[in-house]
């Protein structure tokens, strides 16, 4: 075995060499090579500028002009015919009130399928990522691309018999791909095999909440992909910390910026009807599956009649001109914390950054009480903590599960995109409106998210999330995690 994993590492770089390395990441084919912006945060009670400053969302992004060419969907029927009064309250409502109230679309996933690829991090090499869990388009893999995502939801849709094109409402409409780390179980069921626990449920938002926040928002560019959440590259967050830090040492800057967390919330516990949090020893949210000592966080009172939830709030600062960066956590950054713009649809960026509406994922897992989820990880910690250890020998070991993060890598066809984003979020300057159940205006909502429309790829019927099975134990409900001897070793070791 050793003399395997040698010989493999040895083969890497040979592998790479056929590819565009950039600071030690394969850049994939559809984007152009990434070129780092300024990232500066202004000094003294001078406001950071959006963009060009040139209007209140910063004038057009430059990449713009370099994202892909649309591929729009060939497929029918996944759109949904509804009636919506957008002017009582419900799943279209109007928002009256956009400093007390979230413009929001939200749409539910199912889980789709695990592997150890990541064409983010290590693209067109297969099986060399730690394992991930996939959902949305149900074809992503280490060769994905913005228009092989596009094109093979619509053949998938147009097929004969018709194949689930994404597990996400809109079936080719969101082709997105979206995955995060493999949360496992070893020798789950006393065979000597590690297991994924399959995801229960998943939500997912994108949202400026207040809805004030809108005012500056741009839209999502085709081909934009990114990771947040816990970075891989510096779980512990020290090189974004300390430009948090050269910012307030500016002059007349003391005490300006803060530093608001890396996006991955933690863990939560919720109980059965999802009406009330179970508080872990930290408060509503924990790093990881124990504490540091390996005791239960919660104290036996999250019991195996409820929730486990990991939540995720991605950057909204992006810089507007990548649509990859090496590692894929350059390109955006999260909000900081800004006292003298508190408040303001300017708050939190670098200086002639943009801002995107921010997308949250919330992940539901069903468990057996601490038994069963003391014994769980993520498939990213170990190489977290190596990271981390990289830059800190003193920094201490990840607590299982603290590493979470999650990507996103866009699909969605354009046209629908534009639409959500207007009628919801109102980027085209119109009303704002809380859209739930997958709508996407008062008379059309997305197939899979809007109760009691069936799904014409007939692989759920109807396309919802499906009643949750309060029992990890049952082997329906863990995924054998596939033989891969390739990995999870990278062209990126050591960044």
């Amino acid at each position: 075995m050793t003399r395997f994993l040698i010989a493999l590492l040895l083969l890497m770089p040979s592998i790479a060499s056929a590819q565009t390395i950039q600071d030690g990441f394969v850049r994939p084919p559809d984007v152009p090579a990434y070129s780092p912006p300024p990232d500066a945060y202004a000094s003294g009670t001078t406001p950071n500028v959006i963009g060009d400053g040139s209007n209140a969302r910063g004038g057009t992004m430059p990449v713009i002009a370099v994202q892909p060419a649309d591929i729009p969907s060939t497929a029918t029927g996944w759109l949904a015919t509804v009636s919506c009064d957008e002017n009582v309250p419900g799943a279209c409502h109007k928002i009256t009130n956009p400093a007390g109230e979230e413009a929001k679309f939200r749409t539910v996933a199912d889980y789709s399928h695990v592997n150890y690829d990541d064409p983010i991090r290590n693209w067109g090499q297969p099986g060399t990522a730690h394992c991930h869990m996939f959902f949305g388009n149900t074809n992503t893999n280490a060769f994905s691309t913005y228009a092989s995502m596009r094109t093979r939801a619509n053949a998938n849709a147009n097929g004969t018999p018709k194949r689930a094109a994404s597990t996400i409402a809109g079936g080719p409409y969101n082709a997105t791909g979206y995955w995060f780390p493999c949360i496992i179980k070893p020798n789950a069921f006393g065979d000597g095999k590690a297991y994924a626990v399959k995801v229960d449920e998943i939500i997912v938002y994108y949202v400026e909440n207040p809805a004030t926040l809108a005012a500056a928002a741009s839209r999502l560019p085709r081909g934009l992909r990114y990771i947040f959440g816990t970075n891989m590259d510096d779980p512990r967050d020290t090189i974004f910390k300390a430009k948090i830090a050269t910012a307030n040492a500016q002059p007349s800057t003391s005490g300006r910026y803060a530093y608001n967390g890396n996006g991955f919330m933690g863990w939560i516990c919720y109980n059965n009807a999802k009406s009330a949090v179970i508080p872990s020893v930290t408060g509503d949210y924990h790093p990881g599956f124990t504490t540091s000592a390996g005791a239960d966080p919660w104290g036996g009172a999250c019991t195996a009649d409820m929730w486990l939830q990991a939540a995720f709030n991605a950057p909204a600062c992006y810089d507007g001109t990548n649509l990859w960066s090496p590692g894929g956590y350059k390109h955006l950054r999260p909000r900081v914390t800004d006292n003298v713009a508190t408040g303001s649809i300017i708050e939190g960026c670098p200086n002639g950054w943009f801002k995107l509406p921010q997308l949250t994922a919330t992940l539901w897992f069903k468990h057996q009480g601490f038994s069963d989820y003391g014994t769980w990880y993520a498939s990213s910690d170990a190489m977290a903590t190596m990271a981390a250890q990289a830059i800190d020998p003193l920094d201490p070991d990840m607590r299982p599960g603290e590493s979470m993060h999650t990507d996103w890598m866009n699909g969605w066809d354009d046209t629908v995109l534009t639409q959500w984003q207007d009628f919801c979020i109102g980027l085209s300057g119109g009303d704002m409106h809380t859209c739930d159940s997958s709508l996407i205006s008062t008379t059309q909502a997305l197939v899979g998210g809007y109760s009691g429309v069936n799904a014409p790829d007939l692989t759920r019927s109807p396309q919802v999330v499906q009643t949750p099975e309060f029992n990890t134990t049952a082997r329906n409900l863990m995924v054998q995690l596939p033989a891969n001897p390739a990995g999870p070793f990278t062209t990126h070791a050591g960044h």
